[in-house]
């Protein structure tokens, strides 16, 4: 197919489309993502994917989604998750505990 593709522009230029990278291994600036090392962090917190998705202000579904890697997290997400995967569990949970006491009622 990509050889009847070629002779239909045999008169330009044609291009191959860009590869995107895998949605484990995405990047947005300097930060990269990997499905696997939030599934890992997240297990090692202890925490359910809700639980994840409220110390990092998504949805839980969001988490589900990133966790499969069917979706990839936008960059405003992207940094949220990198600061989480940096915390240690009593952080986490200090964290987590303000956001659930913040949450009305």
């Amino acid at each position: 197919m990509a050889k009847a593709i070629e002779k239909l522009l045999s008169g330009s230029e044609a291009k191959a489309p860009k590869p995107r990278p895998p949605a484990e291994t995405a990047k947005t600036g300097t930060a990269t993502f990997s499905h696997e090392s939030l599934i890992a962090k997240r297990e090692a917190l202890g925490f359910t994917q809700k639980q994840m998705a409220a110390l990092i202000g998504a949805s839980s579904l969001s988490v589900y989604k990133w966790e499969t890697g069917k979706v990839t997290p936008r960059a405003a997400q992207l940094e949220r998750l990198q600061a989480v995967l940096k915390m240690g569990v009593r952080e986490a949970r200090a964290q987590l505990a303000n956001a659930s006491a913040e949450e009305p009622a």
